[in-house]
């Protein structure tokens, strides 16, 4: 069977080399001809207006549904993975990441919002976070507790009293980048790759509260009232559900224990 299965293969080396030795290049002029057509369709195509129907598609994809708090966004936009979905009772998040485009107005590697000192004051003025009251850690506002009332006037405010869960799709921070500002008892449904990659992001930072995916440092205000700092006590963890079907994942769970926590 091996001898057989050795002359087949070699049989369709022997096909495939012979094939390949009858291909020709192109002549020398043959390939400017083809250089030049392709150099016209582009400039063709870039010289072209773009109809005023398409315009105003795109226009609309970022303006608000009618009588919706639902916005239709993703064009041109990196990140931001956010969707609220509800229906009767339920309500769930599918993914909660960072929103690039917008965070790299204002910050830079070096430049980061304030998080760790000022809770959610950076987030919700630079337009990073929504401002859904309800939604986020009590601590990280415990340095303004009226931030809220400051946007009651904005197009997305609103009260939001209960998640059900945040299915997480995946572990890149345009998806999970902003977990760590939810509620404590806000619980997470992923994979297991998933929710050990959080846990390795978070490891190494595990202050910086758009790390904080897996578990959360407590922070309390210092004596002026203006400033966080970071509590002393354990610190909490959020509930992981992990959503497998493999028998044998049970037994690498078993052995993962110590490192989760």
């Amino acid at each position: 069977m091996r001898c057989e299965q050795g002359r087949r293969v070699s049989g369709r080396l022997t096909r495939l080399e012979r094939a390949g030795s009858a291909l020709r290049a192109p002549s020398k002029g043959a390939l400017e001809c083809e250089l030049e057509r392709i150099k016209g369709t582009r400039e063709e195509s870039l010289g072209r207006e773009i109809h005023p129907s398409a315009e105003a598609a795109a226009r609309q994809l970022h303006e608000p549904l009618k009588g919706s708090r639902l916005r239709r966004a993703g064009v041109s936009t990196h990140g931001k993975w956010r969707t609220l979905l509800e229906w009767q009772a339920r309500r769930w998040l599918l993914d909660f990441g960072t929103r690039f485009g917008q965070t790299g107005k204002f910050f830079e590697e070096f430049v980061k919002p304030r998080g760790a000192t000022l809770g959610l004051r950076d987030y919700l003025r630079m337009g990073l976070l929504p401002p859904l009251d309800g939604l986020y850690r009590s601590d990280l506002c415990a340095n303004d507790p009226a931030i809220f009332g400051r946007y009651k006037g904005h197009p997305m405010y609103r009260q939001v009293e209960h998640v059900d869960g945040v299915l997480l799709s995946h572990g890149h921070i345009d998806h999970l980048g902003c977990i760590g500002f939810l509620k404590e008892d806000i619980p997470v449904y992923t994979g297991l790759m998933t929710a050990l990659i959080g846990k390795c992001l978070q490891d190494p930072n595990p202050t910086r509260v758009d790390r904080e995916f897996n578990y959360m440092v407590p922070r309390d205000c210092k004596e002026s009232g203006e400033i966080l700092e970071t509590r002393k006590g354990p610190r909490v963890q959020r509930q992981y559900y992990v959503a497998e079907t493999d028998p044998a994942l049970a037994a690498a769970m078993e052995q993962l224990r110590e490192f989760w926590s």
